[in-house]
This record gives structure tokens, sequence and C-alpha cells, in this order.
């Protein structure tokens, strides 16, 4: 248990995550959409895969969901390689959802297309690194920067 910089409440990432997901899906479902939550297989890049269908036969793949959540609003988050690639091998799928404010009562949920926001020059992905006891830097996770304003 960690506590928050900006409001000084008790709780882990573990925790977070839970009402980021929570607050995904419930989401999802409100969009009318059928979801797999597959977080917990490792490797894949993302958290859930989300369909429309009007029949069993015709089901279409149309999203793959990437959820970062955050205490309060943050304009960044980091991706795993793993998350890199699943981005890049599928862009027009590919969407992460921030969910800000997990920390509060009422948490937010905004989904970004990455390709859109990539052709609108909203996001870009830089790679990140940091120097450990003053050793060379080493490679960290790669951060997604996404210019992106506040929810009203």
């Amino acid at each position: 248990m960690n506590a928050c910089a900006t409001c000084g409440i008790q709780s882990s990432n573990e925790q977070v995550e839970q009402i980021a997901m929570k607050m995904a899906i419930d989401h999802e479902q409100r969009e009318g959409r059928h979801l797999a939550d597959v977080s917990h297989i490792d490797g894949w890049g993302f958290d859930l895969i989300s369909w429309v269908s009007d029949d069993e036969s015709a089901t279409t793949v149309e999203r793959l969901v990437e959820v970062k959540g955050h205490g309060h609003y943050k304009s960044d988050a980091g991706l795993r390689d793993s998350e890199l690639r699943a981005c890049r091998a599928n862009p027009q799928a590919y969407w992460i959802y921030y969910v800000d404010d997990c920390h509060t009562s009422d948490p937010i949920v905004q989904p970004v297309h990455v390709r859109t926001w990539e052709k609108t020059g909203r996001l870009s992905v830089t790679r990140s690194s940091r120097v450990l006891g003053g050793r060379r830097p080493k490679p960290r996770k790669r951060r997604m920067r996404l210019g992106r304003s506040r929810i009203a």
C-alpha cells in the first residue's frame, strides 16, 4: 500500500487496476458491446477484447482495449513491449482506456483510439530511461505521451 501524493489515500496499484477494469467493462457493456477479459493472459498486450454481434454467425472484433488506471488525472501511461507490439500490429482496433480519478467516488473513463490520436498529433510514443546508481541509462517501459484535455 502506498499513500497517494495528491490525496493521501492508502491504496495499492492492484486496487486502482481493479477499479479501472470494472469501469472499462461497465463502459463497454453500456455501449452494447460483448467482451472478454484477457488481462490474465501474459504477452497479449491488451486487457479486453470487445465486439458487436447481431447474431452468433456475424461477430466482429471491434476493439482491443488496454486499460490504464490512475488515482487522479494523468496525461501519460507506460506501455510494456507487448502492449506496443499489439498496438502496432492492430492499429485500427487498438484502444487505450484511461480511467482517471480511481481514488474518488466518480472515476472517469476516456477511450482513446490510438490510430486516430496519432494521426491528429495528439499522441506520441517516446522511450524513457532512468539512471540507476550512476550506471548507464537502462531501457525502461516505453511511455505513451498523450496530450489530452480533462473531460468535463
